[in-house]
């Protein structure tokens, strides 16, 4: 995420808060700099959006998603499709082969 920003950064003149001197950095002048975020994810869910975070903030953010998301990763699809199954409800035993078999494992219907 953070390789992404600073590269959009460096092209996004149509941005109010564009600089030219992006452009100029390398990734290692970004991360260096006060722009680069840090830990977005982990200051969102814990409201800490300013000062340092430690292991403990990290850790809550973990059980915060753990708690309240239900995750799934496209590299372990077909797993992620029997968890969003099992927890939804989506029907029987062959709606969900058709699920894996479609979406999972490179069907038709496969991004």
């Amino acid at each position: 995420r953070v390789v992404s920003i600073f590269h959009y950064l460096q092209q996004a003149t149509w941005e109010p808060t564009y600089n030219p001197e992006y452009a100029k950095w390398t990734i290692d002048d970004y991360v260096q700099s006060e722009f680069c975020e840090s830990n977005w994810m982990v200051r969102a869910l814990t409201n800490k959006m300013v000062g340092p975070l430690a292991s403990e903030d990290v850790m809550i953010a973990k059980e915060i998603l753990k708690r309240k998301c239900l995750i799934g990763l496209m590299d372990r699809m077909e797993e992620s499709i029997v968890r969003f199954h099992a927890y939804f409800g989506f029907g029987d035993a062959g709606d969900l082969d058709c699920a894996v078999r479609n979406y999972a494992n490179g069907g038709d219907l496969a991004n």
